[in-house]
C-alpha cells in the first residue's frame, strides 16, 4: 500500500504555531526536536528525503534554543526544524550533492 503523504505530514502545525508555542513556554524546542525526528524515523524508510539525521546534534541544538528561551530571549524561529539540502556545505557533514559519486565525501 502506498504511503499517504497529505495524511502523513497532515498533523504538522505551521511554523509560525511552533515558534510561537516554544517562545510562550507551551512547548520546547526539545519536544519539537523529538517530533521531527520520530517522524524522520517513522517516514525516511519509505521516503528516502535524508542522506543523515544526527539526533544527538539535533536534541543539543534544542537544548541550547530551550536554555536562551528560558534566559527571557524571544526566537523568531524558536523549535522549528529545519534541514539541510545535501547541496550545501555544512563542515564536518556527509554531502553528496545528489550523486554517489560523492557518497563518502565530507565538507571541509
Amino acid at each position: 500500500m502506498p504511503l499517504d503523504m497529505t495524511e502523513a505530514f497532515a498533523f504538522w502545525p505551521p511554523l509560525t504555531e511552533i515558534a510561537a508555542a516554544v517562545n510562550a513556554g507551551r512547548s520546547t524546542a526539545g519536544a519539537e526536536a523529538a517530533r521531527a525526528l520520530a517522524r524522520i524515523r517513522a517516514l525516511d524508510g519509505t521516503i528516502n528525503a535524508f542522506t543523515s539525521v544526527d539526533p544527538a546534534d539535533v536534541e543539543a541544538r534544542a537544548a541550547a534554543v530551550d536554555a536562551r528561551i528560558a534566559a527571557g530571549e524571544r526566537l523568531p524561529l524558536a523549535g522549528v526544524p529545519v534541514a539541510i539540502k545535501d547541496n550545501i556545505w555544512v563542515k564536518g557533514r556527509r554531502i553528496t550533492q545528489g550523486s554517489n559519486l560523492f557518497r563518502d565525501f565530507v565538507a571541509p
